[in-house]
């Protein structure tokens, strides 16, 4: 359960931080002219799909870590499909 937990503070904290995240990386560019607002758009989704990529790692260790659980607590009682 202390996994589970930790695994939802990080990710929780890692989804907060990476919307604001792209913005303060081009700021200084922006601010200094040398992009338009139209290319910071496209960094901030850029990041966010690679984001989204990535999160799908934590997804599968999240799932795997359900099924090991149901089948820790619940084995006994029938035998799963996956």
């Amino acid at each position: 359960m202390s996994r589970t937990k930790r695994l939802t503070a990080f990710t929780s904290s890692y989804s907060q931080a990476a919307v604001i995240f792209p913005y303060i990386l081009v700021a200084p560019a922006y601010f200094g002219n040398k992009i338009q607002l139209g290319g910071m758009m496209q960094t901030a989704s850029a990041f966010s799909s690679v984001q989204q990529a990535l999160s799908f790692f934590v997804s599968i260790y999240r799932s795997q870590e359900v099924k090991d659980y149901i089948k820790s607590k619940y084995g006994r009682f029938f035998v799963p499909v996956w």
